[in-house]
């Protein structure tokens, strides 16, 4: 084993412990325990193919994990909109209780299929008609509360079912939208607005004072991403691929670790981008290309689901992302 001396430098520190948010490829050395560290990627992220849904479709609602997922309204052919909600255990799904009228472009968080709040949309059997519903799920049925202040579609929401942010979205036929609405667990509040606009389904993860928003359009694709504190909106880094209608999850770590994947660049798009904080990269590509699909599933960024959307046509398959995994270990000299 090396010792101290003999691998010291100005970019080795000498710490009692190991730190915490180390980077990687980060070195340090643990005096305490007395090795050399090092924060490090084991193996690398992919996409594999997982149980299909039962109903093909785009532009869906998504909320939930890898293992507890939800999916929700969207927009299919040959019948139109559907009101079919489908739940997810990890590797395959199963029907829920349906939605409560045939929505598609609906915005929503949250952490479980069985905590899941839902709002806005529009709604095909009234062309045209953007919803101002807001509902809640509990694994079994929908409940209704109360409304946003502004009916909308295809805008961006995270949070969690107690505490929410709906971002953008069009209120009427012109793309995009710069209005804010809070979620307090029983109440919609209108805030002030964001000094940008979104549209068409970009992602949004992280929490009320620590969101994220990324991508949709503006009136054009973006590739444009936005951090909130609760009050203020600060421009992050930009993603590599503008485009709209994405799924983008990373849960209530969101604003540092977040993903972006699929979407309409145009063409629709296989990109998978990862979101560090401060900038994206490029991490494994969706086997499929595709738009549309389930937006939000997925809590963290080692785990995530990318379900139905369109690829040409509506698809029900489904894929699982496992990102790569940051461990720490010592480093050994022969």
């Amino acid at each position: 084993m090396a010792g101290y001396n003999t691998i010291r430098g100005l970019r080795v520190k000498y710490l009692s412990a190991d730190p915490a948010g180390a980077e990687d490829g980060q070195v340090w050395y643990n005096s305490t325990t007395g090795n050399l560290r090092v924060d490090g990627i084991l193996g690398t992220a992919s996409w594999a193919s997982s149980g299909n849904m039962s109903v093909a479709r785009a532009h869906i609602g998504g909320a939930g994990s890898e293992s507890s997922g939800l999916a929700f309204g969207g927009e299919g052919a040959p019948t139109g909109n559907t009101n079919s909600t489908e739940e997810y255990n990890g590797s395959a799904w199963t029907g829920g209780g349906n939605y409560p009228s045939q929505d598609e472009s609906i915005m929503a968080c949250g952490l479980t299929e069985s905590t899941t709040l839902a709002f806005g949309g529009i709604n095909n059997a009234s062309p045209g008609s953007r919803q101002a519903t807001s509902v809640l799920y509990n694994g079994t049925a929908w409940t209704a509360t109360n409304s946003l202040p502004t009916a909308k579609r295809a805008g961006q929401g995270f949070g969690v079912s107690t505490a929410a942010v709906c971002m953008g979205g069009d209120s009427s036929p012109s793309a995009g939208g710069n209005t804010v609405e809070e979620w307090d667990g029983t109440n919609w509040a209108a805030v002030p607005n964001a000094p940008f606009t979104k549209g068409n389904m970009g992602g949004g993860t992280g929490t009320l004072t620590a969101g994220l928003v990324f991508g949709g359009d503006a009136p054009s694709n973006t590739a444009t991403t936005y951090e909130y504190d609760g009050t203020n909106w600060t421009a992050g880094g930009s993603m590599g691929t503008a485009r709209n209608t994405v799924n983008g999850f990373g849960g209530p770590a969101g604003q540092t670790a977040s993903i972006c994947a699929g979407g309409d660049a145009p063409p629709v798009t296989a990109a998978t981008e990862l979101y560090n904080g401060t900038s994206w990269t490029g991490t494994a590509s969706l086997a499929t290309a595709r738009s549309g699909s389930a937006n939000g599933i997925g809590v963290n960024t080692t785990a995530g689901v990318q379900a139905g959307g369109y690829t040409g046509s509506y698809t029900v398959a489904t894929e699982e992302f496992t990102g790569a995994a940051t461990v720490i270990k010592n480093i050994t000299t022969s």
